[in-house]
């Protein structure tokens, strides 16, 4: 999976509006079979997530979606702050 599948799946889900709008604390995803649970704190742009444990599933490519994952959805993050505060009317 290459950076761009990865912002595809990001991108793409239902549920990435309502938690860069903060409508949601979590945002649910699944890769290639693994269902994650990426959480965001409140302040700032730090994340943790969540897996099941199952031995069959190859947490490896979980790392690799992070690696990409994490500096999309910053950004996405940090976008949807900056209109926020540029536009009071938002």
């Amino acid at each position: 999976m290459n950076k761009q599948e990865i912002e595809n799946i990001i991108k793409s889900s239902n549920e990435i509006k309502d938690f860069i709008e903060g409508r949601n604390s979590v945002f649910n995803c699944n890769v290639e079979g693994i269902p994650i649970s990426i959480y965001k704190e409140n302040i700032g742009t730090s994340y943790y997530y969540r897996l099941p444990w199952n031995a069959k599933f190859d947490y490896n490519k979980v790392s690799k979606f992070m690696r990409y994952a994490i500096p999309i959805i910053s950004k996405m993050l940090e976008n949807e702050r900056d209109m926020r505060l540029t536009r009071p009317d938002f």
